[in-house]
């Protein structure tokens, strides 16, 4: 098993895209911590003609064996061509290099120079990999199956210690946003204390993770003993939802209130445009109401998402989560039980309708309340199938 740990650093406009790249190599090279490996991705999305691709490779013709490129056709007039330059190939074999030849990395370092402008990508995702944060730890990437490493836009096949900047038109001028991956693996019981090394950067960055979270990579003997495990679950999962029936839960029955208003505009067919009536409605109210003296730690994040969860003494987590729609006043939730090396999903339905406070009310009590049950029910048998939950894991 081995154990990384994300952080995450919005330098917002404090630091412009086009310096981020030699502002981290000098820190590191301040820092005297040596990193090996430069990984590389950059697409560009156009709609009609391909400007920006030749303009990279006439400017760097080393690029071309990066480049790969995807053309639809929509009708006659009008195609939409993906332009990727990747260091890291779509069909990856373990053998193959993944970083940028080394006689290409000042190319990399040149086009991160010229963001946005001359060169404007849909996203860029520049890493510096192998990085020795501790001297004592082997850098060898920790290879994985399906999604890769959640290193800013881009998701490389591997984990590493690595240290990467990104850019993307969805992320906006004002941030700027640097991912760490720092690998912690020590024993079972402790992880490596890195808090010197998060000092050391919040101060060069002058701010805080603002994000942060746990990856483990697990052996294959490990993976194969957790599939083992998740496999003689299923017969009792299956047997204990037939018995609680928590998707029963949450009432189905409630009449939405809507008011149809018909409007038709000169020269435009009929359009429908549906309102939603009915009082104003706080889920925030409505969940901390439904979790009080239970236990709960409660968090919100924008976009109208909140999060309750809370542990047991082995250390595995329930957590309820929470999402309003507000055009339609749909209330979507769920639950689950998880622990460094499980999950289990708690079978409540998907959404309802939420007119009236009353109704949020009794929805976030009956999804809380089943959730707590399914727990208690659940806690001894999952301590038996994965074992206690390492003290140091978070999600």
């Amino acid at each position: 098993m081995r154990v990384f740990q994300h952080y995450y650093f919005d330098l917002k406009d404090r630091v412009l895209f086009r310096d981020t790249l030699p502002f981290v190599e000098a820190w590191l090279a301040g820092q005297g911590i040596a990193y090996d490996g430069m990984m590389f991705e950059m697409n560009f999305l156009n709609y009609g003609e391909d400007r920006d691709t030749p303009r990279v490779l006439a400017r760097f013709p080393g690029l071309k064996k990066y480049h790969s490129e995807k053309v639809t056709v929509h009708n006659p007039s009008s195609q939409t061509i993906y332009s990727d330059f990747t260091s890291v190939p779509k069909n990856w074999p373990e053998d193959m290099n993944i970083h940028v030849l080394k006689e290409d990395e000042d190319a990399v370092r040149q086009i991160a120079a010229k963001i946005p402008r001359p060169f404007n990508p849909s996203a860029i995702c520049i890493a510096l990999d192998n990085v020795r944060w501790f001297p004592e730890i082997d850098t060898c990437p920790a290879y994985i199956l399906g999604r890769g490493a959640p290193c800013g836009y881009s998701l490389f096949p591997h984990l590493s210690n690595s240290i990467a900047l990104s850019k993307s038109h969805s992320s906006g001028k004002k941030h700027n946003v640097i991912a760490v991956s720092i690998e912690r693996t020590h024993t079972l019981k402790q992880l490596l204390d890195n808090t010197a090394i998060l000092e050391r950067m919040t101060a060069a960055f002058e701010t805080a993770p603002h994000y942060q979270a746990l990856r483990i990579v697990f052996s294959e003997d490990e993976r194969r003993q957790t599939q083992a495990a998740d496999e003689e679950l299923k017969p009792i999962l299956k047997a204990l939802w037939a018995e609680l029936k928590p998707e029963e839960a949450v009432p189905r029955d409630v009449p939405p209130e809507y008011q149809c208003i018909r409007r038709q505009n000169e020269g435009e067919p009929d359009l429908t445009l549906i309102y939603m009536q009915g009082e104003p409605v706080s889920p925030k109210k409505a969940i901390l109401k439904a979790v009080k003296g239970m236990g709960f730690q409660y968090r919100y994040e924008p976009g109208a998402y909140y999060e309750c969860w809370k542990t047991n003494p082995y250390n595995h987590k329930l957590k309820v989560w929470f999402a309003i729609k507000t055009s339609t006043r749909q209330l979507n939730f769920g639950a689950g039980i998880s622990g460094y090396n499980f999950h289990v999903s708690i079978p409540l339905g998907n959404s309802i309708d939420v007119m009236k406070q009353s109704v949020a009310d009794e929805t976030a009590q009956a999804v809380v309340t089943a959730a707590l049950q399914a727990e208690a029910r659940l806690s001894e048998t999952l301590l038996q199938f994965y074992g206690k939950t390492p003290d140091w894991y978070t999600e």
